[in-house]
């Protein structure tokens, strides 16, 4: 009898979010940076070489919700209040610890007041990184013979620039004037694309593969042991969503703290809801639909660009801070991270996987190593871990150029 005790108390304890120690932690794009990066300062100096031209674009770090955002997670909020009735009513299964955090959080002005602006977390991200990027490339920016940094003209992109330059504290890039760009053909040529507007973000074949999914039997058992644990049986699978988006905002922002909205999830719950955003993304920036290649080559028109002027003898920095869709869309022009991605089927295997890369903070990181043997070569980063996409190896010069020669006749005219 004793151990039948232990064993039930033990199974209600483990429904505890709140004590729960290993909390899911992969969000799709509203993953924070630090749970997925690598360190670019374990990656060993080739032998033989140093930095020549360093290129990157990097995804802003953690936001605030925009209007739209916003105003969905003001309206899911008030669930609170039927949660609340529903356990009185000895509905649900979310423990009392749970209730109770649910029931002292209240909605944070700042949601309002910041629409859409860099978060502290966001700040310290790029900060961090701008500390690993100078510590990692001290030698190489102290040689610089020409950089630019540039950011779109958003509050949380600029910032994380300048929190980038912080982290780096290097005197030469102290006084750089930060050039803030509206729409450009390198930064975020998609905001010159009409046609994109009106055929990747209002996908009907989107839609139609997210329907599919939250159809699935997958998704369905997910609702019912949400509606089970919350107690609210006419949840719908939009409401569900959209509590899902109430739980992995807060929680990327407030890292730090409970967050009484991921305790309706289990972890299996929210591996199910990350899928949908990987359905999402893929079109709307991904391989779904056929233009976003053309967009993203933009960005590397401009990178074989910066190297090729390096590969004779110039030391150069171009650093761009820009959003999520710039950096899916150069991953697909450069052919990484390709998948198969349909609503039919989630396949925990798959690589094209938005946690893993565009989280808040993201970055697309290259750099030409001028070697002593006279064979320059290119080196690859996500999220700083090393990627290949030459093969499975480091790019040589003649693989760099060959591969990146098709970008230079770029051109979205289409738009």
């Amino acid at each position: 009898m004793w151990l039948v005790w232990m064993s039930l108390i033990s199974l209600v304890a483990g429904e505890c979010y709140w004590r729960s120690k290993s909390h899911y932690l992969f969000y799709g794009n509203k993953t924070p940076y630090d749970i997925v990066r690598g360190d670019i300062r374990e990656v060993p100096p080739l032998e033989g070489c140093s930095p020549a031209s360093i290129w990157f674009m990097v995804r802003h770090g953690t936001r605030f919700p925009d209007k739209r955002d916003r105003h969905a997670l003001r309206e899911t909020s008030r669930m609170k209040y039927q949660i609340i009735q529903s356990h009185l009513q000895g509905n649900g299964s979310m423990c009392e610890e749970d209730i109770e955090v649910l029931r002292s959080w209240s909605w944070d002005k700042k949601l309002v007041d910041l629409t859409s602006f860099l978060t502290l977390e966001g700040y310290k991200e790029l900060m961090y990184f701008g500390m690993r990027f100078g510590e990692r490339f001290s030698e190489f920016l102290d040689s610089l013979d020409d950089y630019s940094v540039q950011a779109t003209k958003e509050q949380r992109t600029a910032m994380s620039a300048r929190a980038f330059l912080r982290g780096v504290r290097k005197n030469k890039l102290w006084d750089i004037k930060l050039k803030r760009v509206k729409d450009d053909m390198i930064i975020r040529p998609y905001r010159h694309c009409k046609k994109r507007a009106m055929e990747a973000l209002r996908s009907k074949k989107m839609m139609h593969e997210i329907e599919k999914f939250t159809l699935s039997e997958e998704f369905q058992m997910m609702t019912q042991r949400v509606r089970h644990r919350t107690g609210l049986l006419h949840l719908t699978e939009d409401d569900v969503i959209d509590l899902y988006n109430l739980c992995r905002y807060l929680r990327s922002f407030e890292p730090d703290k409970t967050n009484p909205w991921c305790a309706i999830f289990r972890d299996k719950d929210l591996e199910v809801l990350e899928y949908v955003e990987d359905i999402r993304h893929y079109y709307v920036n991904g391989y779904g639909t056929s233009m976003n290649p053309i967009l993203g080559a933009s960005g590397l028109k401009n990178m074989y660009e910066k190297f090729a002027i390096a590969h004779n003898g110039t030391n150069t920095l171009s650093a761009y801070f820009s959003h999520g869709a710039m950096v899916d869309m150069m991953y697909t022009a450069l052919g990484m991270f390709q998948w198969p991605i349909s609503g039919l089927n989630r396949d925990v295997n798959r690589v094209w996987r938005k946690s893993f890369m565009t989280p808040f903070g993201g970055t697309l990181i290259a750099i030409l190593q001028r070697c002593d043997v006279g064979q320059d070569k290119v080196q690859f980063f996500t999220n700083e871990k090393e990627i290949f996409p030459c093969g499975k190896h480091i790019c040589t010069w003649k693989e760099f150029e060959k591969k990146f020669e098709q970008y230079l006749d770029n051109v979205i005219d289409f738009c």
